[in-house]
């Protein structure tokens, strides 16, 4: 299916973070009466927006995915790599990033959109939140 900006969407595609989810971390939400507060809770800290741009792209892999994920309008990232050109001349081998951000998953997502095209062999551990992203 396809939307009107042209993308393409998966309707049957499991959330990065459903109601479920939340009712699961916190069970004060199963209840009838807080399953609209838990709804608008997850649309203030858009949420419902971090699920539409999984859904558009996650049919894409490693830095394809996480290029257009940060392109899309919705998220609409860019970074800037002084000295980008030592990226290219990486040594074989292994290495590590560190990342020190407090949600962490943006990190994640542009440090593979970085080195993923570079190297195939790149792996990222990740935080609970990335990890639910199967791209």
């Amino acid at each position: 299916m396809t939307n009107a900006a042209g993308m393409s969407e998966q309707t049957d595609v499991k959330p990065v973070f459903g109601l479920a989810d939340l009712q699961a971390a916190a069970p004060i939400f199963r209840h009838r009466w807080a399953i609209p507060i838990a709804r608008r809770l997850m649309k203030c800290l858009a949420i419902d927006k971090v699920n539409a741009i999984h859904t558009r792209h996650c049919h894409l892999r490693g830095a394809a995915f996480t290029s257009a994920m940060l392109a899309d309008p919705m998220m609409d990232v860019r970074y800037n790599i002084h000295h980008a050109e030592r990226l290219d001349t990486l040594p074989t081998g292994a290495f590590i990033t560190v990342s020190n951000h407090p949600i962490g998953s943006l990190d994640g997502i542009i440090l593979i959109d970085l080195f993923a095209s570079r190297r195939p062999d790149f792996r990222v551990m990740v935080n609970g939140v990335l990890e639910r992203i199967w791209a």
